[in-house]
């Protein structure tokens, strides 16, 4: 693959139209080219919302009915949306302008069939972002292509706290490591904990094994009473932007990560 693949962004939502319009606004402020990347939200809370503002390159799907895991559902958006580099975006992280470029560049200098990084920022309470080594951890960092999806069967089926790892580990044994787009630019994902107002997942996720965190997740999401959310950035994604951003293009510029 030589010229720019086509990329989307996978985000599975499940009643945070707050957080979701806060990741519309920095899809929007992607510097990759606008003609060849997509943002697919599904939510499959049975609840709608509308989006003053939305991207016009935004794919928004609302279910009824919830699907079975959280792998069931990134599965069958990939099986739905076509492109060349699908991108997990989580609708509560934060991912950086150059974010989309990096993971596509990286992934056709690298002839990997997946991108993940070796550092990402990390959010745990601190006004302040800290490096952090991914040691096979942050799925909301993990891109693959087409091919690799279909290669290693996609993503695991099950209800098992660890059905992330599962997947990262598939693509690493079927694959080989991945590509790392922190070779060519700085860490792009942010990992937020506790800042953002809602439910984190991990909260419930208490060993690996783990199979009641889905339903309990549910149960904790509690949808606000408008259905319309503008699209608009909150205020500690726009403080991080304006603190981590590049003054370069990471398309243009190779950069490595300096770790003190």
């Amino acid at each position: 693959m030589s010229e720019l693949p086509f990329v989307v962004g996978l985000c599975a939502s499940y009643a945070r139209p707050r957080l979701v319009a806060n990741i519309m606004a920095l899809f929007a402020a992607q510097d990759y080219p606008e003609e060849k990347r997509l943002l697919y939200v599904l939510d499959d809370s049975g609840h709608q919302w509308e989006f003053p503002g939305m991207p016009e390159n935004v794919r928004l799907e609302f279910c009824a009915e919830r699907f079975p895991n959280l792998s069931a559902k990134y599965n069958y958006m990939v099986a739905s949306q076509p492109g060349q580099l699908y991108l997990v975006i989580d609708d509560d992280d934060i991912y950086l302008p150059w974010h989309f470029s990096a993971y596509a560049r990286a992934l056709v200098e690298s002839g990997s069939g997946w991108v993940h990084p070796r550092y990402v920022w990390t959010l745990y309470g601190s006004e302040t972002p800290q490096i952090e080594q991914v040691g096979g951890r942050f799925h909301g960092a993990l891109g693959l292509s087409w091919e690799a999806w279909h290669q290693v069967g996609g993503w695991p089926e099950t209800l098992r706290a660890d059905f992330d790892q599962q997947m990262i580990g598939r693509l690493n044994r079927r694959l080989g490591p991945a590509a790392d787009p922190t070779r060519v630019a700085r860490p792009s994902y942010i990992f937020r904990w506790a800042s953002t107002g809602h439910p984190h997942a991990q909260w419930w996720m208490r060993s690996p094994d783990n199979t009641d965190w889905y339903a309990e997740y549910a149960r904790a999401c509690k949808p606000p009473e408008s259905d319309r959310v503008p699209v608009r950035m909150d205020e500690e994604t726009e403080k991080m932007l304006n603190l981590l951003r590049l003054e370069e293009n990471p398309l243009l510029t190779h950069r490595k990560i300096l770790v003190r």
